[in-house]
C-alpha cells in the first residue's frame, strides 16, 4: 500500500514559470503590459500575479488589505527561514549600515 501512495506521488506534476520578458501579463481589462510595466507594479508591493488555469498569461491586480497582510506575512516567514549571512571582516555583527559607509560602497559599484 506504501509503495502505490509512493508511485502516485512521484508521478504528480507540478510546472513552475519563470517569469521574465517573454512572460505575458495582462490587466484586468486584458491589456497587454510591457516587461518594464508589470515590473514597476510589482516592485510597488501593491500587485500580485495571478495565473488563470490553462492559459498561457498572467493576470495582475492590485491587493486589497487583507491580500498585504498575508503577502507581508509570507515574506516575513520566509525571511525568518533563510540561514544568515556569512560573517564579514567589513561588518561587525549587529552593527547597523552608518550613512557615512554609503557613498564608500555607492563608489566602489561605480567602478
Amino acid at each position: 500500500m506504501l509503495i502505490i501512495a509512493v508511485k502516485g506521488y512521484s508521478q504528480t506534476r507540478t510546472s513552475t514559470t519563470k517569469l521574465n520578458e517573454n512572460t505575458i501579463v495582462k490587466d484586468d481589462s486584458g491589456t497587454v503590459l510591457t516587461y518594464a510595466i508589470w515590473q514597476k507594479l510589482l516592485q510597488t508591493g501593491e500587485y500580485q500575479l495571478k495565473k488563470p488555469q490553462d492559459s498561457t498569461f498572467f493576470t495582475i491586480y492590485r491587493m486589497n488589505a487583507a491580500q498585504k497582510v498575508m503577502a507581508d506575512e509570507r515574506k516575513r516567514k520566509l525571511a525568518e527561514s533563510m540561514p544568515r549571512p556569512r560573517l564579514s571582516s567589513s561588518f561587525k555583527d549587529g552593527e547597523n549600515l552608518k550613512e557615512k559607509n554609503i557613498p564608500t560602497l555607492m563608489a566602489i559599484n561605480t567602478i
